[in-house]
């Protein structure tokens, strides 16, 4: 079962963001933070709603620029360039 509070630390991991922008985040009054003793915890579920928008966004314009393929092509490569994954 997953913890309902997790560690700044904890919340760098699980959003992806920096330390300084999660203490942005608490000062701008974005995410509430409980103190005990010297360790601040924070709430996983305003966690999860804090960056589930912005990756649903992401995730929009992905689909959204493979569907119109608008996905753009590196300057080096023409139709007849194979790209591989391994080295040359």
């Amino acid at each position: 079962m997953a913890s309902i509070t997790m560690t700044v630390k904890q919340a760098v991991e699980f959003t992806n963001l920096s330390h300084t922008t999660i203490y942005a985040l608490i000062k701008e009054g974005r995410l509430s933070k409980i103190k005990i003793g010297r360790r601040t915890l924070l709430q996983r579920n305003e966690l999860i709603e804090l960056v589930t928008p912005a990756q649903a966004v992401i995730m929009a314009k992905h689909q959204s620029s493979i569907a119109d393929n608008t996905v753009r092509r590196p300057p080096e490569c023409n139709d007849t360039t194979v790209v591989t994954g391994g080295q040359s």
